[in-house]
């Protein structure tokens, strides 16, 4: 874990349950230290169309952090010795918030595993605005407050929503199916993402069922993917969609950071966890440039439904984000602000001419067409990873 991101679980203010605080071991007091601000029942989802803590009343815990609220009906999560190898710097901390623990857990009770799903959810939010480049400060509480003084932030404190990030992990499918039927009307079998309109918020909702998605090592970076999406998504207020391959670029950057051989996958039919993984992208990317199998700009620019997005498409929008994060890092910043960003005539927030915003955008901070942009990329790329 980074400096920062330690530094980020020591200051936010803890003003949650009596749960938390009573505890003869001071788990309260340490807790306040993690960052965890409640452990009660949270409102999630639209109140207006049925009281979630009602509906499913059993088994489930909850969190409120700064920036999120959770609730989870997961249940104890085993972790083997790979697991605590690979969790080492993440379980230290844990252990110092919650010593009984230890650093080499076998396993997390489900209180547990969810803490540790806060202060990373919170890490991951620090690491996104480290990427667009703002802070708290930046976002007034509506905008209303900002009285058309500065650039437009959207509509509320957390990246421009007005409520918190919700996150609901489901250890029952149909839990799950019912509560997007109950949210939204439909029924989905896999992780679903939407915009709560009133009160303002996004949301996911995952059912951690399937195989893989039991064990941390795969369930953690798939959230992690969705959680990506929210956050680009409700940037200066979830008005419209971002251009797909920017979205899809950044949340496989992210998660391919925490697991590379993590793949998570958007479809029209929600978000699913790809069972056919690549151990290494870096190295598919260069054989698909050999083999001139990547897939160009332009079309990149132009997709628009999930479906639209092959593999070579995912892995070349990943590989594209990778260059513009690691070499011009300001420019990739003041391009997802733009777009985010767009406002009409009457200043109403407009996804209109999206493409040539982009285009505008391009040669603007770089001097890059959509061509260009992908040549330097290319040069990038045989230059500092094939060799």
């Amino acid at each position: 874990m980074s400096r920062s991101a330690q530094l980020m679980l020591a200051v936010i203010v803890l003003t949650g349950s009596a749960n938390a605080t009573q505890n003869k071991n001071g788990t309260g007091r340490l807790l306040l230290e993690a960052g965890i601000l409640s452990q009660d029942v949270q409102p999630i989802g639209d109140p207006a169309l049925g009281n979630f803590a009602e509906s499913f009343s059993i088994g489930w815990n909850y969190l409120e952090t700064k920036h999120f609220r959770i609730a989870s009906s997961l249940k104890k999560m085993k972790l083997s010795v790979k697991d605590r190898k690979r969790m080492a710097p993440e379980l230290e901390k844990l252990a110092e918030f919650l010593p009984d623990i230890g650093s080499r857990p076998p396993s997390l009770t489900s209180k547990e595993y969810l803490i540790l799903i806060g202060i990373r959810l919170e890490s991951l939010y620090a690491q996104f605005q480290k990427i667009v480049q703002v802070e708290d400060s930046d976002f007034p509480s509506s905008r209303a407050e900002q009285a058309g003084e500065g650039p437009y932030m959207g509509d509320g404190p957390y990246l421009g929503e007005r409520e918190k990030f919700e996150v609901v992990l489901h250890i029952n499918r149909n839990e799950h199916i019912e509560f997007i039927e109950m949210q939204r009307g439909i029924k989905m079998n896999d992780t679903v993402r939407w915009h709560c309109r009133n009160p303002s918020k996004l949301i996911v909702s995952m059912p951690c069922v399937d195989g893989d998605l039991r064990e941390d090592r795969w369930l953690w970076p798939h959230l992690a993917h969705n959680t990506t999406h929210m956050l680009l998504e409700g940037f200066k207020f979830f008005a419209y969609d971002p251009p797909l391959w920017l979205a899809e670029g950044l949340a496989l950057y992210i998660e391919k950071n925490i697991e590379p051989e993590s793949w998570t996958r958007d479809g029209d039919e929600g978000v699913f966890f790809e069972p056919a993984r690549s151990k290494d992208w870096s190295k598919d990317i260069l054989k698909l440039v050999k083999q001139k199998k990547t897939v160009g700009m332009p079309s990149l620019m132009m997709a628009q439904r999930p479906a639209d997005l092959n593999r070579a498409a995912n892995v070349t929008a990943w590989s594209i984000t990778s260059f513009l994060l690691q070499e011009h890092a300001d420019n990739y910043a003041t391009l997802i602000g733009t777009i985010k960003g767009q406002l009409d005539e009457q200043g109403y927030p407009t996804d209109y001419k999206i493409n040539e915003v982009q285009r505008e955008e391009l040669k603007r901070l770089w001097g890059w067409t959509p061509m260009s942009m992908e040549k330097a990329w290319i040069e990038w790329l045989t230059n500092t990873k094939g060799k």
